[in-house]
């Protein structure tokens, strides 16, 4: 005896619809000069688990634009039907660690509630001057993120239909927050400033995406390169700016090293001689 199975659809998509078709849609409210290239939607079916992870490019636009003409609109995307939680954020994977964004899409038992978007660390920083013999660690038990700019997110919940094509509408807002750091030097006239480094310890690299609960149990450090923004009678004014997920304070603002503190790396010229003066 012989057996053998064959999978065969009882009915065609265009008759009968099993999925919703999708497009996306960005209102950056002032922030179009901030936007990123591309944006990371993911989505979790409540009842019936699934989950979709994709990416929009921004710079397209509405996908729903007359210049779309096929079938198969740009940046159109087909889901099962059901109600569904979503978040979007940044894709940048030389900045955002991807791997529990990969797993979530992988597996349905990962809840979209448990998922943090987490910056990647590295244990040496990427300025080169900081890599020199004559610069002083003086928080070495702390690795280093860079910089995520500025990181966007929204959030929606919505219910959607076999069948049927909607538009969903995001309004990112800022996750991450713009720290500016101001300020002054006034050097003796025989030394020449030639750059400034900056580092401040305690940034936190990790943040729940839809409880925005931050992760301080272990933090970071991040570099700023500060700029000349005033030069007046000897007193050199210099601007840098961070941005954060959060930074953790120091406990009594006297500690020399741990969390909450600014290390600037001060590269002179004294007696035609390189040196580096340290101030925290």
């Amino acid at each position: 005896m012989q057996t053998g199975c064959t999978e065969v659809d009882l009915c065609m998509e265009e008759e009968h619809p099993h999925t919703a078709r999708l497009t996306f849609d960005f209102d950056w409210e002032g922030n179009t000069n901030e936007k990123p290239e591309d944006m990371l939607v993911l989505m979790s079916r409540i009842i019936n688990t699934k989950h979709y992870v994709f990416t929009i490019n921004t710079a397209e636009g509405n996908a729903n634009s007359e210049e779309n003409t096929d079938d198969e609109l740009e940046n159109e995307f087909r889901v099962e039907g059901g109600e569904y939680s979503m978040i979007t954020f940044n894709k940048n994977t030389e900045i955002i660690d991807m791997t529990r964004i990969d797993r979530f899409e992988e597996e349905p038992a990962e809840q979209i509630n448990d998922l943090s978007l987490s910056l990647v660390t590295f244990d040496e920083p990427d300025v080169e001057e900081m890599s020199l013999s004559y610069w002083t660690d003086f928080n070495p038990m702390y690795k280093y993120v860079k910089d995520p700019d500025v990181v966007f997110i929204g959030t929606r919940r919505v219910n959607l239909f076999s069948g049927t094509s909607r538009e969903i509408g995001f309004k990112p807002v800022r996750l991450t927050q713009k720290i500016r750091i101001r300020f002054r030097i006034k050097p003796d006239p025989s030394v020449t400033v030639t750059k400034i480094v900056g580092e401040m310890s305690g940034v936190v690299a990790s943040i729940k995406l839809v409880s925005l609960q931050i992760d301080d149990s272990q933090t970071y450090r991040v570099c700023f390169i500060p700029q000349v923004v005033d030069t007046t009678d000897g007193m050199i004014t210099y601007e840098g700016e961070i941005n954060t997920l959060g930074i953790i304070p120091n406990i009594n603002g006297v500690e020399m090293s741990g969390p909450g503190i600014m290390h600037l790396g001060i590269f002179a010229e004294v007696d035609g001689k390189q040196k580096v003066y340290h101030e925290r």
